[in-house]
């Protein structure tokens, strides 16, 4: 069984999540979204590398979904 993450409250009223949690969860939000707004587009070459052309939507996408991940969460050290 997943042991549960307890929450701390936070008087500015943010989630507190770590750093790890921070990059898995904007990476994974940034994922979904480039394949809604971009569903058949080839992202990433044969060597794994990407696209010039998703390398820079991606990287708006990931500014977009962390300043929206600002409103709600705060990093922890």
């Amino acid at each position: 069984m997943k042991k549960l993450t307890t929450v701390r409250f936070n008087p500015n009223g943010k989630t507190p999540i770590s750093p790890v949690q921070w990059v898995s969860l904007y990476c994974d939000l940034a994922c979904h979204i480039e394949s809604k707004l971009y569903p058949n587009r080839k992202t990433h070459h044969e060597d794994g590398q990407r696209t010039e052309e998703s390398e820079d939507d991606f990287a708006d996408i990931v500014d977009t979904v962390e300043t929206i991940m600002h409103n709600y969460f705060t990093k922890t050290s």
